[in-house]
């Protein structure tokens, strides 16, 4: 600790005044910035630094930063809560921020207007805000929070959100439901229903859920999800992150996290966990290649960056499988099954995202 700054005397968040009243000095202040211990936000406001943050997604590394710009703002603003992307990330939803996202409050009370400010989105209170602590931040409630973020980001944003808060038992449908019925006509609204038809807890990660609802959008049809694979003997052979039965192709999604994350106990350097787990992607991908189902492969950055791109790979998969010569089996309902078949699947498109207005009577 620096002589002349006891950082115990002070919030997480807190102004110049604050440090100097617990008898430090400015050069106290800059030398702890230097060192580390705390970070500048703005004008006479400063953080204590916090831990490093987990290596998973790239979008955790930025979201210790967005904390404390939204505990100052938190500070600023009594009568305000924590909401939309930020009242997410302070529930810990599946969500992915950039850098120096603006942070999200809407009022607790009725307040007449919203409004945006640098780096902040204030939200009015068009009725009574449900609102709940968490981690000392007032927040909205979750399924508050999910609605509103379904209403305000993408819909492959939104449902990645969704379906790990319904696969990890955040939120149920019906709550989410109940709060977007009081929000009628406001804005997004559309959209976040458009996300509810589109969900699906069986998708297993992030990545899953923000492709195939990107590629969804260019016109790719939804999948079945993580279903089984049996060779020509009814044997087990895996579980494909999509498979599009009418035509034969399997989808799969190799995200980030998916090959970074050890097992206890090993040891090994993460970029060896990469190479070995893609590996014995490779291996488990090549029988069921050799039985007659072919695969397209794809990465969040991928579908994010070049989406055409993408789609042009599965579409052109599409139209070369022949899925009457797949020898083996996938099991659908319970029930193995031969390629193809056909199965509706849930779907949007661009009309489903917005009001259609009433037309005014003439006369």
């Amino acid at each position: 600790m620096i002589v002349g700054m006891d950082l115990t005397l002070l919030p997480d968040v807190f102004r110049l005044g604050e440090a100097l009243g617990t008898g430090a000095t400015r050069a106290d202040v800059d030398r702890a910035i230097d060192r580390g211990e705390i970070r500048w936000l703005r004008h006479g406001w400063y953080a204590k630094a916090g831990p490093a943050p987990p290596l998973t997604e790239k979008w955790e590394e930025h979201r210790a930063d967005h904390l404390a710009q939204l505990d100052l703002e938190l500070r600023r603003r009594p009568g305000h809560a924590a909401s939309h992307t930020s009242g997410a990330i302070v529930h810990r939803f599946a969500v992915s921020i950039r850098p120096g996202a603006e942070v999200d409050l809407t009022a607790v009370r009725r307040a007449p207007v919203s409004r945006r400010e640098p780096e902040l989105g204030l939200h009015s209170a068009k009725i009574e805000t449900p609102v709940e602590e968490i981690d000392g931040r007032l927040t909205t409630t979750r399924p508050r929070t999910v609605a509103d973020f379904l209403r305000v980001r993408t819909v492959p944003h939104g449902l990645a959100l969704l379906d790990a808060a319904l696969r990890e038992g955040q939120v149920t449908m019906d709550e989410v439901r109940r709060a977007l019925d009081t929000q009628r006509r406001w804005r997004g609204r559309p959209r976040a229903l458009a996300v509810l038809r589109l969900a699906d807890p069986l998708r297993e990660s992030w990545a899953e859920s923000y492709t195939f609802g990107r590629l969804h959008l260019l016109g790719i049809p939804m999948p079945l999800h993580q279903v089984d694979v049996l060779d020509e003997h009814q044997r087990w052979m895996a579980r494909l992150d999509g498979l599009w039965p009418h035509v034969g192709v399997a989808g799969e999604c190799d995200g980030q996290s998916k090959y970074f994350l050890r097992e206890p106990g090993d040891d090994r350097p993460l970029e060896e966990v990469a190479r070995d787990r893609l590996e014995a992607e490779r291996r488990r991908q090549a029988p069921i290649e050799e039985l007659g189902l072919p695969f397209v492969r794809w990465t969040p950055d991928e579908v994010r960056d070049q989406p055409e791109a993408v789609c042009a790979r599965v579409r052109g998969a599409f139209a070369a499988s022949r899925p009457e010569q797949f020898r083996g089996y996938v099991v659908y309902q319970g029930e193995a099954r031969r390629l193809p078949f056909s199965v509706e699947t849930p779907s949007v498109d661009a009309e489903d995202l917005r009001y259609r207005r009433r037309k005014r009577r003439a006369g």
